[in-house]
């Protein structure tokens, strides 16, 4: 087999699991909280109102109903929300420069390597930091900043060991990984 197919696959599949654990928390701290901010103009209306507590209610009969185990709730604000998600992005942004001077530095391979083993474990380490709120901003900025080199190393990959005419169709294939990583996460996690 030749390389550049070794490296299509690992591009893919290292994308792929960036995008899951970018996606994670944005989509399981709908479940984990259980606010809703009735002051924003879009639940003015006293009928929208009767309707999510209508939803409420029948969750909650239908979790009792079926004996399924109560999972914590927290009770974090719009704005908490939003820090615990931000915290991602301001360390990814900040850190893409940095993680592209490593790469040339180090090489792709094993960044990208030690930047995946990385993610892994500060993903082992989230439910056990939900409970505080700036350990789990910390955890995510960490994910965050070494997700910037992942995403960097693949196409310094590309560059090292695909043939010219087809770097494109590599990075085609490199990017369905985050969007197949994504609508995966969705899934997996409802």
């Amino acid at each position: 087999m030749q390389y550049r197919y070794v490296i299509a696959f690992f591009i893919f599949t290292s994308s792929m699991t960036v995008f899951v654990d970018r996606i994670n928390l944005p989509v399981t701290i709908l479940h984990m909280t259980n606010t809703i901010d009735l002051r924003n103009d879009n639940f003015s209306n006293n009928k929208i109102c009767m309707r999510i507590q209508n939803i409420a209610s029948a969750r909650h009969e239908y979790q009792n109903k079926s004996n399924i185990q109560q999972k914590k709730t927290f009770k974090w604000n719009r704005t908490k929300q939003g820090q615990i998600l931000s915290a991602f992005y301001w360390s990814f942004i900040a850190t893409q420069i940095p993680a592209g001077l490593v790469i040339q530095k180090f090489g792709p391979k094993w960044v990208c390597f030690i930047a995946l083993s990385g993610i892994a474990l500060v993903n082992l380490a989230f439910p056990s930091a939900v409970d505080h709120v700036p350990v789990l901003m910390g955890l995510r900025a960490i994910s965050g900043a070494l997700q910037a080199p992942v995403i960097a190393s693949t196409f310094a990959l590309v560059s090292k060991w695909t043939p010219q005419n087809e770097r494109s169709t590599t990075i085609a294939l490199g990017q369905m990984g985050k969007i197949i990583g994504s609508v995966f996460a969705r899934y997996v996690l409802f």
